[in-house]
Parts: structure tokens; C-alpha cells; sequence
């Protein structure tokens, strides 16, 4: 998912979106945008592949199909934008790579490489920064890559820089969940914590490789890959695999832990069914007698919205919600309202003989 959004925070506010429509479980959505850190990652790797000439083949069949209207029908039309879009991209990061090679001289010669890369945690605060002001750490990983190639930044910067960016990324996640609450707060939570186990790993090794004058990382990558841009690459994918996996063994702990730092609220509580349930389907009956008993614990919600206009003297003053939300704010509207539900529907709701009429049908 986060390959077609190429953002994971596009997709932690849709995995929040479908939690709170109650379309899908909290436990089966925590783990979508922890993961989706990984497949955003690929397009990291992709900036360490030279995809200039293919992007060109790419966006020129995607042309030849526009001009001679084979995109009429829904098939071939969404399948010649997916090839326009993915060699626009792939063209996008050609020319990323090859548009770094003036910035790599101007930078040199005002000398911000020998200052960021002078110590440890200018460069992990020059990724930090960098990665707020772009709000993703991909973009920040795609730069490391693109220096790396120009030689703008040997391997420990670059490593440096991207362990900075996903500390970024989690300073990101975390002002993100400020604006929720509850299990939405938690998903977001999650992400902070996906990144801070990456970095945990891997700043780890760096310092026991600093320690030891012993650059464990590097050894590490060299086995896999030849080039420095494609070793960035690799540390940038394996660090969000390892925050992730962590996340992942560590579920049942972190959920509790989660829970106590972001509890569920009494609206979110309220909200959630409470009679229906997917295994209930298989039996008709059952299914109707829960949604009935649904309907009827909602029901017993309503009264509660009036109780603070059941009575003259409360109802002189009106909630402000309930007058922003409504638009009343007469008292003798008020009243009418409450004077309404109350020959409608009664004291009890579910003794209103309307309530079985609107069951059956």
C-alpha cells in the first residue's frame, strides 16, 4: 500500500480513517502502517538503479497508447496511466540523481559537506531536520542514495543521516498522534516506536563499531553489495525490516503498553457495537435478534443526549454542543423537542411501540 501512496504516513491516516469507521479490528490495523515502512523503502532502492533508459520506453508506450486511443475503455485506460506514472517516476529519480551533481559542488564549496559531515550528530540532525521539513524519511533516504553516488557523502554519513532522518520520522509520528485519541492515538504511537527500535539496532552496532574501531555495518553490507549508493540503500531497507520485525514479536507488549499510554475514550467505548458480531451472519435469526438488541442499546443513547433539556430549568441553558451541533438555540424550540420525543417515544424507549414497527420493517 505504501508503494502506490508513496508515503506511510498517507497510510497511517487511512488505516485511522478505517479504525474509526469500525471497518476493520484495531489489532488486525495496528501492524498495516508499521509494515508499510517497508514497502515504502523500496523506492530507496529504486534511486540506486539507473531506470533512465527504461523510463524513457516506459513513458513513450504509455504516449503511443494515448495517441491512438487505446486508453478508451476503464482496463486499458488505468493500466496506461500505471505505466505513465511508474516511468514518470522512474524519471523523476534519473533526474534526481543527475540534477545532485551542481548541488554537490556548490556544497562543497561553501563547505556545509566537511561541517555536516564533521561529526556524528550534525549529520543526524541535518537528517532530522530534514526529514520535518519534507515530513517523509523516503525522501530524505532517496537524497542519502543520491549523494552516496555523486560522492557527496561516504557510507558512515549517509548512515548517520538516515538513522537522524527515521528519529525525524518518529518526531513526525508522534505530533501526528497528538491530534488523535484513543486506539486512533495508538496506531500513530506505533510508528514512533517502529522507528525508535530501528534506531536502537542499529545505532547499537554503530557505536560498538565506533568503540572497537570496527565498522560492523559496513562489513555487513559489503557482502551483499558493491556499490556505496546501493549498501545506503540496503541499511535504509533492513533498518525499517528490523523496526518493524520488532514491532511485530513485541505486539502483545507494546499493545499494553499503548493502551496505558493512550487509553480509550468514553465516546470511543460508546461507540463501538456491542451486539454485533460476523460469526452472528450464518444464523438469520440470531443476526436479526442481535441487530434488534443493537438498535435497542442505541436507542437507550438517545435519551442521554436530552437530559439536559428534559427539564425547565436545565433547558434555559442549553449545552453548547447540542446548540452548535443542532443550530437551536430558542428555548421554546427546545421544548418543543424534548415535548415531542416524549409523546413519541415515551420515558423508555424500549417500551415505545414505535420501536418494534421500525424493527420489523
Amino acid at each position: 500500500s505504501s508503494d502506490l501512496t508513496q508515503s506511510s504516513n498517507a497510510v497511517t491516516s487511512v488505516t485511522v480513517g478505517l479504525v474509526n469507521a469500525h471497518a476493520i479490528d484495531i489489532r488486525r490495523a495496528m501492524l498495516i502502517p508499521t509494515w508499510s515502512h517497508v514497502g515504502i523503502s523500496v523506492l530507496v532502492m529504486l534511486v540506486a538503479v539507473d531506470f533512465r533508459i527504461a523510463a524513457s520506453y516506459i513513458v513513450a508506450l504509455a504516449g503511443v497508447g494515448i495517441y491512438f486511443g487505446f486508453n478508451r475503455n476503464v482496463q486499458s485506460r488505468n493500466a496506461i496511466n500505471i505505466m505513465l506514472g511508474a516511468g514518470l517516476l522512474f524519471f523523476g529519480m534519473g533526474m534526481l540523481k543527475s540534477g545532485a551533481d551542481p548541488l554537490r559542488d556548490f556544497l562543497v564549496q561553501q563547505g556545509v559537506v566537511d561541517l555536516v559531515t564533521s561529526a556524528i550528530w550534525l549529520s543526524m540532525l541535518f537528517g532530522g531536520v530534514l526529514t520535518l521539513f519534507c515530513q517523509s524519511s523516503t525522501i530524505v533516504g532517496a537524497i542519502a542514495v543520491a549523494a552516496a553516488n555523486i560522492g557527496l557523502l561516504d557510507l558512515d554519513g549517509a548512515c548517520w543521516m538516515i538513522y537522524g532522518a527515521n528519529l525525524g520520522s518518529a518526531l513526525n509520528h508522534y505530533l501526528l498522534a497528538s491530534g488523535y485519541q484513543g486506539e486512533l492515538r495508538q496506531i500513530a504511537l506505533m510508528q514512533v516506536f517502529q522507528k525508535l527500535a530501528g534506531f536502537v539496532a542499529f545505532g547499537s552496532l554503530g557505536v560498538v563499531g565506533i568503540a572497537f574501531q570496527r565498522p560492523l555495518i559496513g562489513q555487513a553490507v559489503q557482502a551483499v553489495a558493491d556499490t556505496v549508493p546501493t549498501q545506503v540503500a540496503y541499511i535504509f531497507l533492513t533498518y525499517q525490516v528490523v523496526g518493524s520485525l520488532a514491532c511485530t514479536l513485541m505486539f502483545e507488549p507494546l499493545l499494553r503498553l499503548l493502551a496505558r499510554l493512550a487509553p480509550t475514550s468514553p465516546l470511543q467505548e460508546m461507540s463501538k457495537p456491542a451486539y454485533l458480531l460476523n460469526g452472528s451472519l450464518v444464523d438469520p435469526s440470531l443476526a436479526i435478534e442481535l441487530a434488534t438488541r443493537e438498535e435497542g442499546r442505541l436507542c437507550e443513547r438517545l435519551p442521554m443526549m436530552l437530559d439536559s433539556v428534559r427539564s425547565e430549568a436545565v433547558a434555559e441553558h442549553p449545552p453548547d454542543v447540542l446548540r452548535t451541533a443542532m443550530g437551536f438555540r430558542d428555548q421554546p424550540l427546545l421544548a418543543a423537542i424534548t415535548s415531542e420525543w416524549r409523546r413519541f417515544h415515551g420515558d423508555d424507549p424500549l417500551q415505545s411501540p414505535h420501536l418494534g414497527s421500525i424493527v420489523n420493517r
